[in-house]
């Protein structure tokens, strides 16, 4: 089984399949890729939905994206996100650490908010310049944010991320619209209570007041003040903290591993049904 990735391998895993490379190919779509462009590039947007009728087998995250994916015309097969929760799991926080906070900061992908993210960040120092500032995924010159923060760039190491998740207060995710939203995920499973949009896939999970707060997406004021009730209200930091560990309980890679396979066999069936209608001259 070949399985294309990103919109841009749809044509490798075609090549491949035409050769005898592979029985079956499935096509994981891990975000809305056509979103990924300007409005104004019709051309490009329309070449990312193109590649949907190319591959029968089209596996999702959320329903978020298979319906968007529907709307398109297109059926897709959702198999729910998994991690290692023997890696993401809470920890005990340092002793004398200042109150935290942990936000994605990628100024190299615009669907990640990051002037929103810093705007917000911006009034949360402003309103308690006690809080330390972690900002993880892109390389970021410190001296051109308007707030004294720890820049760790990427972190491919997933021990190493989780054990920042565990030590934060609060997690920000400021992205326009996701696919599904895994970091958020990650921190609910290390303890972290979190502040999101309620924009895309993590609408698979997320439940404003329950398990996190959501909030609409280009809105830094109100990114801000979300995060300062969970800093100050202890006993909403408590029960968001609660309900997001027992959400993360059910996003296990064993279980995703398990649906996959089962998956992939369905395929291999189908593959092979043919061949054996061959064999035995039906």
């Amino acid at each position: 089984i070949l399985v294309a990735t990103h919109w841009m391998t749809v044509d490798v895993v075609d090549r491949l399949m035409q050769k005898g490379q592979a029985k079956q190919a499935a096509y994981f779509l891990q975000d809305y890729e056509a979103w990924f462009y300007p409005e104004s590039d019709t051309v490009t947007r329309q070449k990312v939905r193109d590649t949907y009728q190319r591959i029968q087998h089209k596996i999702v995250k959320s329903d978020w994206l298979a319906g968007m994916v529907k709307a398109d015309g297109y059926d897709t097969h959702k198999i729910r996100l998994g991690m290692d929760l023997g890696v993401f799991y809470p920890r005990a926080k340092a002793e004398g650490r200042p109150p935290t906070v942990m936000a994605m900061a990628r100024p190299s992908t615009p669907r990640r908010g990051f002037d929103y993210v810093v705007e917000a960040l911006k009034q949360v120092h402003a309103a308690r310049p006690d809080v330390h500032i972690v900002l993880f995924g892109d390389e970021i010159n410190a001296e051109l944010l308007p707030f004294p923060a720890t820049i760790t760039g990427a972190i491919a190491n997933q021990k190493q991320l989780a054990e920042h998740y565990a030590q934060a207060d609060v997690f920000l995710d400021g992205s326009t619209f996701q696919g599904f939203g895994r970091p958020a995920l990650e921190a609910m499973a290390c303890g972290t209570p979190c502040v999101l949009t309620n924009v895309g896939g993590v609408n698979e999970y997320a439940i404003h007041d329950e398990n996190c707060l959501l909030v609409p997406p280009k809105q830094p004021n109100a990114f801000a003040n979300a995060i300062l009730r969970l800093l100050e209200d202890d006993a909403l930091h408590h029960r968001i903290r609660e309900h997001g560990l027992r959400t993360a309980q059910d996003y296990c890679m064993k279980r995703e591993g398990r649906e996959t396979l089962r998956y992939f066999q369905s395929m291999m069936q189908e593959a092979e049904a043919p061949q054996a209608l061959r064999r035995t001259g039906t």
